[in-house]
């Protein structure tokens, strides 16, 4: 590979030349400096501000800015301001073996094919390729993951149907855009899903690590089991699925931002025993609390996406129909919610009695409060996703 580094723009990278391996007994290359990489072509152009995380295969990834400016033309005057993005490093010598440089080909090609510009994509700007290392400089999704989110107390208070329903229009579309492009991601899950975005009401869902993502044309079937298994499909574990994998991962996560617990919990953490309780889970749970307090629309939306035959499982693009027109009346009315992905429960003359933060105590008395609330008038909004032959119904008024 030589001495230099050499700098690559996204749209190259689909012809990518073969990836070296070096000689580690003749890279002997620091790996460190001061904390932060130190390849020249790479610190010329960028200015590593500190450690964002590290990633599997000894993955490190940071986040630095751009050393030249760039112009934003505002109403009121026009401004530089340095771009900012991530840098995902990946040391030759934590690749082993020669699958795993296969591996890192392969998610430089998938990501090159992504549909750029997209806003639930992570994009790839630019790759260095030096002696030591392979440098992805890409959008920088600096307000956490779906993960970092949920694991924190008031997530389930702030987390109303209406707001799920917006984190799961926004994966769905990602998932329909990957399909559309003819790639699979085949590993989603609340730590692959970032946040971007400087106000809480504008900050946008992005998928993100595309090492396990493959390309797939029609009718193709895989039989490698890759992912993380607490998400993978029934078919996986099977080792006989295609594209239909990637809508039951979205599921999984759909239901986990409703009620906070998997849908088939495994007796372990081990691969055997979340494998049993997928294969042998049959219909989620639906049943049990908090669930009776969520919208009927919600159950059938993550039923459907948690069909274990995934010939009758529907695909991202008719989900996304069903979550548009959702989507559609969230911009018409102005409303309180205690409780709606389908499911709208306003006023015309006066908002809820009591606020979002009191959902517990609603539980408790099972839903009392909200029964016993007297309305100048509601209305009940909701989709239905039954399946029939011709895909999934319209809007139904009640």
């Amino acid at each position: 590979m030589g001495n230099a580094c050499c700098a690559r723009s996204a749209a190259a990278v689909a012809s990518y030349p073969p990836l070296g391996v070096p000689d580690w007994t003749e890279a002997g290359v620091p790996l460190f400096r001061e904390g932060v990489p130190d390849h020249p072509n790479v610190t010329e152009r960028y200015a590593f501000e500190g450690l964002l995380g590290t990633g599997g295969s000894g993955a490190v990834v940071w986040i630095a800015a751009s050393k030249s400016t760039t112009s934003a033309t505002t109403t009121k005057r026009r401004r530089r301001r340095r771009l900012r993005v991530a840098c995902k490093t990946i040391y030759w010598n934590s690749l082993r073996r020669t699958e795993e440089v296969e591996d890192l080909r392969r998610e430089l090609t998938v990501m090159a094919s992504l549909p750029r510009h997209h806003p639930a994509m992570v994009r790839l700007h630019e790759v260095y390729e030096d002696e030591a290392a392979v440098h992805l400089v890409m959008d920088l999704c600096g307000r956490g993951s779906l993960a970092d989110r949920m694991v924190e107390r008031r997530w389930f208070e702030w987390c109303t149907e209406d707001r799920a329903a917006r984190v799961a229009w926004e994966l769905v579309e990602a998932v329909r855009a990957l399909h559309e492009a003819g790639i699979m991601h085949r590993d989603l899950k609340p730590e692959n899903l970032m946040f971007s975005g400087r106000r809480a009401e504008q900050q946008q869902l992005k998928v993100i690590d595309f090492g396990f993502a493959t390309s797939f044309g029609p009718g193709e079937i895989f039989r490698d089991e890759v992912g993380s298994f607490p998400y993978m499909a029934p078919e996986v574990f099977l080792r006989s699925y295609g594209p239909a994998a990637d809508v039951w991962s979205a599921g999984i996560i759909v239901y986990l931002i409703l009620c906070g617990r998997h849908p088939f919990p495994a007796p372990d953490d081990t691969y055997m025993g979340q494998r049993k309780a997928t294969l042998r889970g049959g219909a989620a749970d639906v049943e049990s609390h908090p669930w009776p307090l969520i919208s009927g629309a919600a159950k059938s939306l993550v039923l459907a996406m948690l069909e274990p035959d995934p010939t009758r499982r529907p695909t991202a693009h008719q989900l996304l129909g069903t979550l548009t027109c959702v989507q559609r009346f969230w911009k018409v009315f102005q409303y309180p919610v205690v409780s709606c992905v389908a499911c709208i429960i306003f006023s015309s003359s006066q908002t809820l009695p009591f606020c979002l933060s009191d959902r517990a105590s609603v539980a408790e008395d099972g839903g009392d409060r909200l029964r016993g609330t007297c309305f100048t008038w509601a209305c009940l909004i909701f989709i239905d996703v039954r399946y029939k032959e011709g895909g999934y119904t319209d809007l139904w008024w009640y």
